[in-house]
């Protein structure tokens, strides 16, 4: 990467591996701090790089989200609770963090949600929330069950066995948010915390040299 800095004007740098490390080892493993410390002299190296060549060049530090320390395992059987999901009264997805429940049944609709909403390891999303996240559309799910955070089920749909570390949490819990650094001759208002929409427009307007 740091012999393409002298040729190319942009560069894109994806840095995937710490999500995978976190899941499998977690946060407070050795692997995970290596790694991080790894990565982090990384990014100082082609910042320093990247600024000898460019002075007045363009840097954006980010990340997608967080990650959060696994605390709880969660099982969850809803045919033990009700009837099975075959298609006459509910269909369900269950993955790591979110349970996403479609009702053909109404009685089945409120029996599930007052089930659902006296389990102390978390909680259904409101109308107003679907709204705030712009996941409305009931394609999605009639009713969404979010985990509280450090808490996964196991088993889910998609894997048997648990992360140690987690996200896909309420995305308002501090250990959710993710990173927007960015160093350069724009100025921009600091945020925080800053939207990932806004994040969006920022990038936008950078690599369009100001035109929004």
């Amino acid at each position: 990467a740091q012999e393409r800095l002298g040729k190319e004007g942009k560069l894109a740098l994806f840095f995937v591996e710490l999500d995978g490390i976190a899941h499998k080892f977690g946060l407070d493993s050795s692997e995970y701090k290596s790694y991080f410390s790894r990565l982090n002299g990384w990014v100082n190296d082609l910042y320093d790089k990247f600024k000898s060549i460019y002075p007045d060049g363009h840097i954006a530090v980010l990340s997608d989200h967080g990650m959060s320390e696994v605390k709880r395992i969660v099982h969850l059987d809803l045919e033990k609770e009700f009837s099975s999901s075959g298609g006459e009264h509910y269909a369900y997805f269950l993955d790591t963090t979110m349970l996403r429940i479609w009702y053909f049944d109404p009685e089945v609709k409120n029996a599930l949600e007052s089930f659902l909403s006296n389990r102390d390891y978390g909680r259904l999303l409101t109308d107003q929330e679907r709204v705030e996240f712009g996941i409305t559309n009931k394609e999605w799910a009639d009713s969404i069950f979010l985990l509280n955070e450090g808490c996964v089920f196991d088993p889910s749909f998609l894997e048997k066995g648990h992360p140690l570390a987690m996200h896909g949490y309420h995305p308002e819990l501090s250990w959710q948010k993710g990173i927007f650094l960015y160093s350069g001759p724009k100025s921009f208002i600091p945020q925080n915390p800053i939207s990932a929409l806004r994040s969006h427009d920022m990038l936008k307007e950078i690599l369009s040299g100001g035109k929004s």
